[in-house]
């Protein structure tokens, strides 16, 4: 729900239409494409594999595209918030794997560094430090290049590492990074 504008016809209209919606994945499930379980639905990795395979190297492309732009945009960590917690946990393997597919396809370069710092947020709040630490040190490393050293969002990259590296003891390490947010 609410990411159904962002996708191409003729999937926006079965996504907005329940009763085609319904149909659809019926259909899916008949030929075990799908596994629907409460209100979450599964595809089978060699399924995905299969489709990945299939499709041009344009669509590919358009396609990684457009998935880690739906899961940035459905990504909202509140660390104040428990339910985002809940749809976090949830959307973190597709985050990881939106994210890894943009990077070999060398797509939605703006989008890879937002969705590495909302995940690295939230893995510091797990706490999983060393999977926030890279996370962040990957957004802040690809926003410097794409928006060069003094930009805003860099010194946010570096605030937010900056409050991981806190976390994790490094205090060095931290008040470096925290200079440099404030010196930008």
């Amino acid at each position: 729900a609410g990411f159904h504008n962002q996708l191409p016809e003729p999937l926006t209209s079965s996504v907005v239409d329940d009763l085609e919606f319904d149909n659809i994945i019926a259909e899916l499930k008949r030929y075990s494409l799908i596994y629907v379980s409460g209100d979450s639905i599964s595809v089978h990795q060699l399924v995905q594999a299969v489709t990945r395979e299939k499709l041009s190297h344009d669509d590919k492309k358009k396609w990684s595209a457009l998935s880690i732009q739906v899961v940035n945009n459905a990504f909202h960590f509140n660390q104040y918030d428990m339910e985002t917690w809940k749809e976090c946990e949830a959307l973190l393997p597709h985050a990881l794997a939106s994210i890894r597919y943009a990077e070999e396809l060398e797509v939605a370069q703006e989008t890879i560094p937002e969705l590495l710092s909302k995940v690295g947020l939230y893995q510091s709040n797990l706490p999983n430090y060393i999977s926030a630490k890279y996370s962040l040190e990957k957004a802040l490393a690809i926003d410097e290049k794409e928006l060069g050293p003094e930009h805003i969002g860099v010194a946010k990259d570096a605030n937010n590492l900056g409050i991981v590296l806190q976390d994790m003891g490094d205090l060095t390490g931290a008040k470096l990074c925290f200079e440099r947010a404030l010196q930008i």
